[in-house]
């Protein structure tokens, strides 16, 4: 480790989680008066290739490709992260977190594919699993509409030009077009916020309008028949169809243990897939949301208890192994289909059925809002507004069979007239 002025020091380290390829990611590690900040360096190595002490790519082993490039791309990449901080120091700037970083990016990352990729492996370091994958979807339509532009070229016009091609092909739908262009947006406002360019393209940028979806959520009756089956063993893979036979032993009970278990606390799934034993204290469950970083503390029913694993030493509440959210909106769409349920059901819609249910059996929606750890009671009150249209269906048919009925009577009344 090399030790800098300011108390700023710089290493580099692999990290623990291994990779589904068999590799663990190399990362920067810079410490500024004991507060420690990682940047990533886009290099994923078997760890018998790393060696920790020297805290550099192995070279006396074979195996591995290209070693002697990917050592020298780690140690010029480790140099010019020690040589900007003593630039830094040279002229008198203060070594900060945020001075480091706006150094980095105004120096090489020119290209607005770059800068996405550089923001993208940032995201990667802190584990937002979503985020990056919001990065990757955006930055695969910009390598075919424009992947040579210089960040500082992005106009209004341009973006106004990208979001035309966008709707031209009539593969995207509004609202997955808005969600690229918001992935766009958080790299200029990050651009624009370090000095990078000179002017942010989004002030004057109109986007088009949000389009409203009806949440899909699922009716009790619907519920009911998915706890039924999955405590019967419905969907283990010994009593499935054969064509669904697939993704691992089980992984069908699996995925839908955690989904049932959003549907009766109404966490997200970024916060059920982190649960642990220690997070269940008696007769409640007490989590910091990842979304918020706010904590929240949730009342355990008998249904949520039935569907987790809180025996005495267990190591997960969840059976089998963790899956990502897109592979359980992929089992999803097949558990919907095995129970006969004609909805497009996601991870999320156990939310929405969650927040449903609690209105609909007259649970007050402050109490609602806050389980469900809205910031505002305003977000909830959407939920609200889907159990009273669905009142006012009902009601519907009751008008109706009172109009059948109030004819009845009156040709009934008639008829007695008559005879009369």
């Amino acid at each position: 480790m090399k030790t800098l002025k300011s108390s700023a020091t710089t290493a580099a380290y692999q990290d623990a989680t291994l990779k589904k390829d068999g590799t663990q990611t190399i990362y920067l590690r810079m410490t500024i008066d004991r507060k420690i900040r990682t940047f990533p360096t886009g290099i994923a190595i078997p760890s018998k290739f790393w060696d920790k002490a020297k805290q550099q790519v192995k070279l006396n082993i074979s195996g591995l490709p290209n070693a002697r490039e990917i050592a020298a791309n780690l140690a010029e990449q480790k140099t010019g992260l020690d040589k900007l901080i003593l630039d830094l120091q040279g002229k008198g700037e203060a070594v900060t977190f945020a001075s480091v970083e706006r150094r980095m990016a105004s120096g090489s990352k020119t290209k607005l594919i770059d800068y996405c990729i550089w923001r993208r492996e940032c995201e990667a370091a802190q584990r937002a699993t979503g985020t990056v994958k919001g990065y990757n979807a955006y930055m695969a339509n910009l390598r075919k509409y424009d992947p040579q532009v210089e960040i500082s070229a992005i106009t209004t016009r341009w973006l106004e030009e990208y979001q035309e091609w966008l709707f031209s092909g009539g593969k995207y739908k509004t609202n997955s077009i808005l969600a690229m262009l918001r992935y766009l947006q958080k790299i200029m406002n990050h651009a624009a916020k370090h000095g990078d360019i000179t002017s942010n393209p989004f002030v004057h940028f109109k986007k088009v309008k949000w389009q409203s979806v009806e949440k899909q959520y699922l009716t009790s009756n619907e519920l009911t028949k998915l706890m039924e089956m999955y405590h019967a063993g419905a969907f283990r893979s010994e009593n499935l169809p054969a064509k669904y036979n697939h993704g691992g032993k089980d992984s069908h009970h699996h995925c839908l243990q955690q989904f049932l278990a959003s549907c009766f606390c109404g966490l997200r799934f970024s916060d059920i897939a982190k649960l642990k034993p220690r997070d269940f204290h008696g007769s409640y469950l007490s989590i910091v949301m990842k979304k918020t970083a706010e904590p929240l503390r949730i009342p355990i029913s008998t249904p949520l208890r039935s569907v987790l694993n809180l025996d005495e030493g267990a190591s997960s509440v969840f059976h089998g192994r963790n899956y990502v959210n897109g592979h359980i909106n992929t089992k999803l769409v097949e558990i919907m289909e095995v129970a006969g349920i004609a909805k497009h059901i996601t991870f999320h819609s156990g939310r929405h059925t969650f927040a449903i249910m609690a209105l609909e059996v007259g649970i007050p929606i402050e109490v609602v809002s806050h389980i469900l750890g809205h910031s505002s009671l305003s977000i909830t009150q959407v939920y609200a507004r889907v159990v009273d249209q669905q009142k006012t269906r009902e009601m519907a048919k009751m008008d109706a069979f009172m109009g059948k009925m109030t004819a009845i009577s009156t040709e009934s009344q008639a008829d007695s007239l008559v005879s009369a």
